[in-house]
């Protein structure tokens, strides 16, 4: 329940808080200046989730918001902060509460952002903040560049035949204590070094036969169900377990490890950072304004998100903050006919390295420009590359992919995916269109398209910052809601601080 409150500043001595933090000769910190910013709208927005006459009064929300840029700002956990705003008196002041005011316990600002603040609401702060910086004259937005970087999953990356012994587990746990007779599953030990195609092997051996016994048991009751569980509120998850088990023995992307790895983290997926290395966790795609280094728009996406397919999504939400960009700067995974198109369409120039990978793109297919392979839905990867040139010229005209001919083989959609009866394995041809090419090529072919395309690696720092600064490398929880808020506010965490840096150095 959320009361009128006045937000006063209490007093020592008739002394201010503003001027004891001054007596204590307390330095101005970079937090102070992101009260430059007013967040009213977003603060009334959070307060329409509450309710205004029942229940224990609440921490008016302003304060709670800003408690969570603090903690964001400076890589504190729910516990520090409690501890930060109970010992330093700038914290305290730049949050609103007075001086002998209780802080929120660390269970309140959890349950704060875990309820209160959802996607849209963090959307709507960034933009609401872009457009201020827009007015400071500190965004100029003529040049914009797009990229993504990575993020590691803070769940353990699990083999298809660890995920398989975790289900077991779980079903086991329900059997053991919710049944009238004494069923136990053994669950087998996978010893350490064991390869991944033995494992899968000895796992499903398991899970087929407990997925028997149980049918037989099931059998024995005219209802199809193990006595004793029929009156147990454990159904539910007893049926779903047992449905997963049978869908993952029998999915090939999953047992070849391209499908979830983690009951903790379900989103989270396997990416590449390039052919031989690759991630598990997700993917931050943003575009910045590169002559002034802020943020104006993000997404997060899981690990094997391919470049550039929302595109469209962020530059909108750069649009309606009221900018009008001119160029557009980015790496070789954003050379595609629909990127090109629609900036075309926006009459914004498109900077970007030419490349002839931007024509992969086959429904049902996933293709991953760092590895340079197409992806079935049965985990079938291509394993060779064939570039067919003009007769009696050194113009690539198409590029043929093809899948592992022994997959090929035992694929359930054999007859309807390799339609050419001439060959063993699936083959994928990307034809080039020349049309897009030789005008972008004439583009970057002009004086001075170089210089201006190299401003792209401003990105990269950028990025670092997203990282290493304020803690990116690795989510701090889990699934994909949580890491899509997480990214919105580290971006938030990112102008907060150019702008802070920029007030400092004009000082």
């Amino acid at each position: 329940m959320l009361k009128d409150q006045e937000n006063k500043q209490l007093t020592i001595d008739t002394i201010e808080l503003d001027n004891l933090i001054e007596a204590l000769g307390c330095p101005t910190s970079k937090i102070d200046y992101i009260n430059d910013f007013d967040f009213s709208e977003i603060v009334e927005e959070i307060t329409n989730r509450y309710c205004l006459d029942n229940g224990r009064p609440a921490y008016p929300v302003e304060v709670m918001l800003k408690t969570i840029i603090l903690q964001y700002f400076e890589n504190f956990t729910d516990r520090e902060v409690v501890w930060h705003l109970q010992s330093n008196l700038v914290y305290k002041r730049f949050v609103g509460l007075g001086l002998y005011d209780n802080v929120p316990t660390y269970s309140t600002i959890a349950k704060f952002r875990i309820e209160r603040l959802n996607e849209d609401i963090l959307n709507n702060l960034l933009t609401c903040l872009n457009i201020q910086l827009i007015k400071k004259k500190e965004i100029k937005g003529k040049i914009i560049s797009i990229d993504a970087t990575h993020s590691a999953s803070k769940a353990k990356k699990l083999t298809p035949g660890e995920y398989l012994n975790q289900l077991l587990k779980q079903l086991n746990e329900i059997l053991k204590f919710n049944t009238a007779e004494e069923i136990s599953i053994d669950i087998p030990k996978i010893p350490r070094g064991t390869s991944i195609k033995e494992e899968v092997k000895t796992v499903i051996s398991k899970v087929k036969e407990t997925l028997e016994m149980l049918e037989s048991l099931e059998n024995e009751d005219e209802e199809k169900i193990i006595p004793g569980l029929k009156i147990s509120e454990e159904m539910e998850d007893y049926q779903s377990l047992k449905k997963e088990l049978q869908e993952k023995i029998e999915d090939e992307r999953f047992l070849k490890g391209l499908e979830e790895h983690s009951l903790s983290d379900p989103d989270a997926r396997v990416g590449h950072k390039s052919k031989n290395k690759v991630f598990y966790g997700y993917k931050d795609e943003l575009i910045a304004d590169i002559e002034s280094r802020y943020i104006l728009a993000t997404n997060t996406y899981p690990g094997n998100y391919c470049d550039g397919v929302e595109f469209k999504e962020l530059l909108d939400k750069v649009l309606k903050l009221g900018i009008k960009p001119e160029k557009l700067l980015g790496d070789k995974a954003y050379f595609k006919g629909e990127i090109l198109k629609t900036a075309d369409e926006k009459e914004i120039q498109p900077y970007i390295p030419i490349n002839l990978g931007s024509y992969k793109e086959k429904e049902g297919f996933e293709y991953c420009k760092d590895a340079d392979q197409f992806t079935c839905k049965h985990g079938n990867e291509t394993v060779s590359v064939c570039k067919i040139k003009e007769k009696d010229s050194e113009i690539t005209r198409r590029v043929v992919y093809t899948f592992n001919s022994k997959m090929c083989k035992i694929c359930p959609d054999r007859k309807e995916c390799v339609t050419e009866k001439k060959y063993v394995a699936k083959r994928i041809e990307c034809t080039i269109n020349y049309g897009v090419y030789n005008k972008c090529a004439a583009v970057m072919q002009k004086e001075g398209a170089k210089e201006i395309a190299k401003q792209r690696s401003v990105h990269e720092s950028i990025n670092h910052e997203l990282k290493n600064v304020f803690e990116g490398k690795t989510q701090q929880s889990y699934g994909l809601i949580s890491a899509r808020k997480n990214g919105l506010l580290r971006a938030l965490m990112v102008n907060f601080n150019r702008y802070a840096l920029n007030k400092m150095k004009q000082e």
